[in-house]
């Protein structure tokens, strides 16, 4: 029987055991009991009936190009096996029993092959929202991480993508550009590694770009960094820059402002700017600040708009799923980075899932992975043509704390232009200090400590930096 002709069948029919050349390939539909202890898989695709040819060649093509042991699910089995009030506590009890009672090795991958009318995701309200707003997000790590739900900060025991596809023909799109790329032949473009650094915040967005440039260029020698404020010499117009992405390059980064539509408040790339790019151009893995709320349908946000672009856009996308600070967005880069360099042929999921296990706290889970966690990313070795960024900042500069509210710690940056003298304290209202962070000499250019507030009670303090003849004091709130 074609798959054709299966695709127009029922959910209960689907369900029946369908092999991809099985003996060859190991790509099959799953039936049975789910939790069997003999059950074994390396990937796992969790979909509906609905997507069946859609996702079908890249269970065909995991399997066979790198001989992993693929399973498809349909969510209706799962909702089955697993009944829970809700469909995502049953998909986090379908995979928790992977982990832990299939065969070993357990599952390294699973994708979510749709997005959230085809496989729910969890949502949770967000500890920032008095403060800033609505932030109540989507979060798909939920659905892997621990193997319990009483954990504090359980971590992912998978590599976990998806794709952000509302119809089957946006699922074939990502389905065929994932494959597309990974046949592709690698030249100049799967060296090269982009950075574009918003002009805001006292430059500090494009120290960060030339800092990530650093760690990408262990991997991706041909780093070019582009500034968006005119005077800068390593500012690109807009239709330069689209001309630049259209050649192709291994990673793109936006390092700056950035909501779902937009990058910087001076709308240098837009949503709209997609379709101006170049079809048929090499795709990136592109990696953003800004949330992306993949599942409101009639707001599509640039991540999902970049992949579901035909031969043009990115094949992979990482971004939060809501509010992000730049500091904690540039550490995960820089690991993430690090990590290519070290492990080349490791797929994009493991090297997210071993940069989450390091450092894990709960801003790390808003970030998703939109796209195939089992794609490996391309590179190639030529000379650097890049444009660097300035590492130092031109004048003395202390940064709002990150996370604000936080508990119980937080970060606290700051930047110096010259060697200095640097004292970094905290104090409470009453003007007492409760916490000396630093004294001594320091380096010129961009610093970092940790404040642990575990001893202390909830309410506002004020940290104050003396460097030089440089003074200044900021707010940051506990919230127990």
């Amino acid at each position: 029987m074609s798959w054709t002709s299966r695709s127009a069948l029922s959910a209960p029919v689907c369900t029946l055991l369908l092999l991809l050349s099985s003996q060859q390939s190991h790509a099959q539909w799953f039936v049975g009991n789910l939790s069997d202890t003999t059950n074994h898989a390396d990937y796992i695709i969790i979909t509906s009936a609905a997507n069946v040819n859609a996702v079908q060649p890249l269970a065909a093509f995991r399997a066979s190009q790198q001989s992993l042991s693929v399973v498809m699910v349909l969510l209706d089995s799962i909702t089955a096996q697993f009944p829970r009030a809700t469909p995502d506590s049953s998909v986090r009890d379908f995979v928790t029993r992977t982990l832990t009672h299939w065969q070993v090795p357990h599952p390294q991958f699973l994708l979510l092959a749709g997005n959230v009318n085809v496989v729910p995701s969890h949502k949770i309200a967000s500890s920032l929202a008095p403060y800033f707003g609505e932030d109540s997000l989507m979060i798909d790590q939920w659905l892997v991480s621990g193997l319990t739900q009483s954990q504090e900060h359980p971590t992912p025991g998978m590599a976990i993508g998806r794709f952000p596809a509302w119809t089957a023909g946006d699922l074939s799109t990502m389905v065929s550009k994932t494959i597309a790329y990974e046949l592709m032949t690698t030249s100049g473009w799967a060296a090269r590694s982009i950075a574009v650094a918003d002009s805001a915040d006292q430059g500090v967005f494009e120290a960060d770009a030339a800092e990530q440039q650093q760690h990408a260029e262990q991997r991706w020698h041909d780093t070019i960094t582009v500034h968006i404020r005119a005077n800068s010499p390593a500012y690109k117009t807009r239709r330069q820059f689209l001309s630049l992405w259209s050649q192709g390059c291994a990673v793109m980064s936006f390092v700056g402002q950035m909501n779902g539509w937009q990058f910087s408040r001076d709308a240098y790339f837009t949503i709209q700017d997609i379709d101006s790019l170049a079809t048929g151009s090499p795709l990136p893995l592109c990696l953003t600040a800004g949330s992306q709320r993949f599942e409101w349908r009639d707001s599509i946000p640039m991540a999902v708009a970049l992949l579901q672009a035909p031969a043009r856009g990115a094949v992979c996308v990482l971004a939060p799923s809501g509010l992000m600070y730049e500091a904690a967005n540039l550490n995960f880069t820089n690991r993430l980075f690090d990590y290519f360099s070290q492990h080349p042929n490791d797929a994009i999921g493991t090297a997210w899932l071993s940069v989450i296990q390091q450092q894990f706290d709960d801003l790390e889970q808003r970030r998703t992975l939109f796209g195939d966690p089992a794609l490996v990313m391309k590179s190639s070795t030529i000379a650097s043509t890049g444009v660097p960024g300035a590492h130092v900042p031109s004048e003395y500069a202390l940064f709002q704390n990150y996370p604000n509210p936080f508990n119980p710690s937080t970060m606290i940056r700051y930047g110096l232009p010259s060697s200095s003298h640097v004292t970094l304290s905290v104090f409470n209202t009453l003007g007492q200090r409760v916490a000396h962070l630093v004294d001594g000499d320091m380096e010129a250019g961009y610093h970092e400590v940790k404040f642990d507030g575990t001893q202390l009670s909830s309410g506002a303090y004020f940290y104050r930096i003396q460097a030089g003849s440089f003074v200044e004091t900021k707010r940051l709130l506990m919230v127990r």
